[in-house]
C-alpha cells in the first residue's frame, strides 16, 4: 500500500522506523556494552569465506537508489543534497561499525547468520524482541523504499503499466522468498556483490562521461574494484557450496 501511494506516504514511515532504530540500537549498546569480550573480535575462520563479505558490505552501504528519491522530498531544497549524501554515507558507516563491534564481542565464531538469534541468551527476551523488532523495521523500511524506486523505474523508464510497475515490486520479491529463495547471507550477497556492482560500474560510467578530465581518473580504480568484486562474488559463491 505505501510503494502504491508513494514518497509522501513513506518518507513518514521511514522517518519513524529510523527513530525506532537508534531507540534500539542505544539500548542494545547500553544493555550489552558492559558484556564486550575484545578478545572474541580477532579469530580464525575457514579461508574459503575470504571474499565472501564484499557483496554483503557493499549491499549493506549502498544507498545510491534512494538519491532520487531524497531528491524528491526535499523538492525545492535539493540543492541540500550534496551536504547530507556524506553524512548519509559515514553515519551508517560508523553505526555498522559499532554494531560490528558489539554482536563480536558478544558472541565471536558463535554470530549466526542473522547476527541477532543469539541474543536472548546474552540480552534477555525483553531487549531481545526490541532489537529484533529494530530488525523487521529497518528490513520494512529499506523493502518499501527500494519497492518505490522499482516501480518508478518500471513505470517511467520501461513504460509498463503503473499499476503493473507496482504489483512487480510489491509482489515478485515476496513470491521468490515463499519459492525458497531465503537464505540471507547467499541472497544479500549476490544482489550486493553481482547487482550493485553491475549498477555501481553503470553509474561510474555516467560521472565519468558529465565529470571534468581532472577527476576521471577516478572511475577506473572503482570500477576495477566492482569487477573484481563480482568475480570474487561468483567464485565465493561456488566455493562455499
Amino acid at each position: 500500500i505505501l510503494i502504491f501511494f508513494g514518497i509522501k506516504a513513506i518518507d513518514k514511515v521511514q522517518l519513524g522506523g529510523l527513530i525506532l532504530l537508534f531507540v534500539s540500537l542505544v539500548a542494545l549498546f547500553v544493555k550489552g556494552g558492559s558484556q564486550i569480550d575484545f578478545s572474541q573480535l580477532i579469530f580464525e575462520s575457514n579461508p574459503s569465506f575470504f571474499l565472501l563479505p564484499f557483496g554483503v558490505v557493499l549491499f549493506s552501504l549502498w544507498g545510491v537508489s534512494l538519491v532520487p528519491e531524497a531528491e524528491e522530498v526535499l523538492k525545492e531544497k535539493s540543492n541540500y543534497l550534496k551536504k547530507i549524501i556524506p553524512f548519509a554515507v559515514i553515519l551508517p558507516m560508523i553505526v555498522y561499525l559499532l554494531f560490528i563491534v558489539l554482536i563480536l564481542g558478544l558472541s565471536g565464531n558463535e554470530t549466526p547468520p542473522d547476527a541477532l538469534s543469539f541474543l536472548n541468551k546474552s540480552l534477555g527476551a525483553n531487549l531481545t524482541y526490541l532489537i529484533l523488532s529494530m530488525a523487521i523495521i529497518t528490513t520494512f523500511t529499506s523493502f518499501i523504499a527500494l519497492g518505490l524506486t522499482l516501480k518508478k523505474m518500471l513505470w517511467h523508464d520501461l513504460k509498463i503499466n503503473e499499476k503493473l510497475s507496482w504489483a512487480i515490486a510489491s509482489f515478485v520479491p515476496i513470491s521468490l522468498y515463499f519459492l525458497g529463495i531465503k537464505d540471507f547471507i547467499q541472497v544479500i550477497g549476490f544482489v550486493g556483490g553481482i547487482m550493485l556492482a553491475i549498477d555501481g560500474i553503470i553509474v561510474s560510467l555516467i560521472y565519468k562521461k558529465l565529470s571534468s578530465l581532472s577527476v576521471r581518473f577516478i572511475v577506473y580504480p572503482v570500477i576495477l574494484i566492482l569487477v573484481l568484486g563480482v568475480f570474487s562474488e561468483i567464485i565465493s559463491f561456488f566455493l562455499c557450496k
